[in-house]
């Protein structure tokens, strides 16, 4: 299979498109064959080396994926060959294959798009974890989000509405206002 790997760090120019082996799944593993991988800003500070996980070199990064179970290892139940899968990981996404953690995976369902799903993954969980988790936001309150045109900007917006919060976004571009507005922020 074709793999992008980190054989240097540097900028994502650095990535290396290797052949490499088929995956085989351990126990209590998953081999899925990659349909759509999202691309984020942490996936910049893995490759560049400035990440606080960092595997040995050459390594797969990427840190979601989208795809079809190709393999299960023994062990897991819950997923079987040919199963469509969301998946977050640590690193590996960036490849045709990938190894993927049955607690970190998730059956899509029908009618949601592989490319789709991965948009899902990162973003929401950084959005809630900011919003939940550290900021502590209640219904009633009012929340500024900066960056709102962007993935986690959206999803903050979408998240802090169904919390029941007024959102305010910032954007650098006013072409952006109306993308932002669409969206679910209330200015």
């Amino acid at each position: 299979m074709r793999a992008y790997q980190v054989v240097e760090f540097g900028p994502p120019s650095a990535l290396k498109l290797n052949e490499v082996a088929d995956l085989v799944p351990g126990g209590g593993q998953i081999v899925v064959d990659v349909a759509a991988a999202g691309v984020n800003f942490p996936d910049t500070l893995v490759v560049s080396g400035r990440y606080q996980i960092l595997p040995e070199r050459p390594f797969v990064p990427g840190k979601e994926l989208a795809g079809t179970v190709r393999a299960v290892g023994t062990g897991v139940q819950d997923f079987k060959p040919g199963d469509r899968v969301l998946s977050q990981l640590e690193y590996g996404a960036f490849a045709e294959q990938a190894i993927a953690d049955p607690a970190n995976t998730f059956h899509l369902p029908d009618g949601l798009g592989f490319a789709e799903a991965t948009a899902l993954g990162l973003v929401y969980q950084t959005a809630y974890f900011a919003l939940h988790d550290r900021a502590g936001l209640r219904s009633g309150e009012t929340v500024l989000v900066g960056g709102a045109a962007g993935g986690v900007g959206i999803a903050s917006i979408q998240l802090a509405k169904a919390f029941g919060a007024r959102v305010l976004a910032a954007v650098r571009n006013p072409d952006q206002v109306e993308f932002v507005l669409a969206h679910g922020a209330d200015a």
